[in-house]
C-alpha cells in the first residue's frame, strides 16, 4: 500500500492522470461537435424568450435550494459545496434514468399487433361491472 501512494503522489504518475483525463475530456468534446454538427443544435428553433425564461428560473431553483440546505443544517453540521453538487448530480443523473426506465417499460408494452393478452384481459376485466 505504501508504494502505491507514493506512486500516486509523484509528479510523473499525476501528470499522467491528467493527460489521460484530459484527452478523456477532448474525446468527449469532439464528439458533442461532430454530434451537434451532424444532427443540428437542439436549441435552433426555440423560442429565446422562453429560453431565457427556463435559464433564470434554473438560477433560482438553485438560490432556493441553496437556501434550503442552509435552513435544513445548523452551520456545523452542512455539507460542503463538492457534498452538494454531487447530490445535485446524481438527483439530476437519477431522474433521466428513472424517466428512461419508464419509458422502455411503456414501450415493451406495445407492439405492432397491439396491446399483449395479459393487457387486454385486464382492460376486459375491468370493462365489464
Amino acid at each position: 500500500m505504501g508504494r502505491a501512494r507514493r506512486l500516486a503522489g509523484s509528479r510523473r504518475f499525476r501528470i499522467g492522470l491528467n493527460a489521460v483525463f484530459v484527452s478523456g475530456a477532448l474525446a468527449a468534446a469532439t464528439l458533442t461537435i461532430l454530434h451537434f454538427v451532424h444532427s443540428g443544435w437542439p436549441l435552433a428553433n426555440a423560442d429565446p424568450l422562453l429560453v431565457v425564461a427556463a435559464g433564470i428560473l434554473f438560477l433560482f431553483a438553485y438560490a432556493f435550494k441553496a437556501w434550503g440546505w442552509q435552513r435544513l443544517f445548523t452551520e456545523g453540521e452542512r455539507p460542503e459545496a463538492l457534498t452538494l453538487a454531487a447530490a445535485g448530480g446524481a438527483a439530476s443523473v437519477g431522474g433521466v434514468a428513472l424517466r428512461d426506465a419508464s419509458t422502455r417499460r411503456s414501450a415493451s408494452r406495445l407492439s405492432v399487433a397491439g396491446p399483449r393478452q395479459e393487457d387486454r384481459r385486464a382492460s376486459a376485466r375491468s370493462a365489464s361491472p
